[in-house]
C-alpha cells in the first residue's frame, strides 16, 4: 500500500514552469548562434586543413571539437543562464 501511495504523490507534484523573459530568449538565442557559428568553423578549418595537408576524415575531427566545446562550455553557460534567470526573477518580485 505504502509504494502505492508514494507513485501517486509523486504523479501529482509537478514542477511549475515559468516562461523565459525576453532577457532568458535573447541569451538563449545568443549561445545557439555561437554554438552554431562554432561548429561550422569546426567544419571548414579541418576541410581547409584536409586540402592543403591531406588529412583524411575532416568530419571526425569537425564532430569531436565540436563535442569538446560543448561539453567545456557546458559548466559555464550553466552558470551564466543561472545568474541571468536569479537576476530576472529577483527583478520580477521587486516591482
Amino acid at each position: 500500500m505504502l509504494p502505492g501511495n508514494a507513485s501517486v504523490i509523486c504523479h501529482r507534484r509537478t514542477r511549475v514552469h515559468r516562461k523565459p523573459t525576453g532577457l532568458e530568449r535573447l541569451s538563449y538565442l545568443a549561445a545557439a548562434v555561437v554554438f552554431l557559428l562554432a561548429c561550422v568553423a569546426f567544419h571548414i578549418a579541418p576541410a581547409v586543413a584536409a586540402v592543403k595537408l591531406g588529412m583524411p576524415a575532416q568530419h571526425s575531427v569537425a564532430a569531436a571539437a565540436t563535442a569538446l566545446m560543448v561539453v567545456a562550455a557546458a559548466r559555464p553557460t550553466r552558470k551564466i543562464f543561472r545568474t541571468i534567470a536569479r537576476h530576472t526573477v529577483a527583478g520580477l518580485h521587486t516591482r
